[in-house]
């Protein structure tokens, strides 16, 4: 997936061209979190229907993220999406991230154009796999934290 770093000319979808939410527009035009991790404790990558890819990496110390990072190749809705997750799940726990879900992530953007929505689900989507990698994968015995 090449790197494309933040600061991004804004890409629309046809029908609505930039009617997005400031944060959206934000988000998807000078991303946070961009980038890959050398070494994450999670980590996927997943293709949506809409033919856009989003890789999440994941850092997790005492049954938190600590640090989230993404790469996607998809427009300024997925860049925003994606970029909202890893803003939402650092520092929280696992049992708080696994409870993130498309509204959440819709609502901390400030809503999606109906034909955009599916950016949040992708996001969420990733975020989940990348927590499953980490289930798999963590030491026999680790537990995480208990909600709070």
């Amino acid at each position: 997936m090449p790197d494309r770093g933040p600061l991004l000319p804004i890409a629309g979808h046809e029908g609505h061209g930039t009617d997005f939410s400031d944060r959206v527009l934000d988000y998807g035009t000078s991303p946070r979190n961009y980038g890959s991790l050398a070494v994450p404790d999670g980590y996927a990558k997943y293709k949506g229907p809409c033919g856009d890819t989003v890789e999440m990496f994941l850092l997790v110390a005492d049954g938190r993220i600590t640090g989230a990072s993404f790469r996607t190749d998809g427009c300024t809705p997925a860049m925003a999406a994606a970029s909202a997750v890893t803003v939402m799940v650092t520092g929280k726990t696992l049992w708080e991230c696994v409870r993130i879900d498309q509204d959440a992530v819709l609502a901390h953007l400030g809503g999606l154009p109906d034909d955009s929505r599916h950016c949040a689900l992708l996001a969420v989507r990733t975020l989940r796999r990348a927590l499953r990698s980490f289930a798999k994968t963590r030491k026999p015995g680790a537990q995480p934290a208990p909600p709070e």
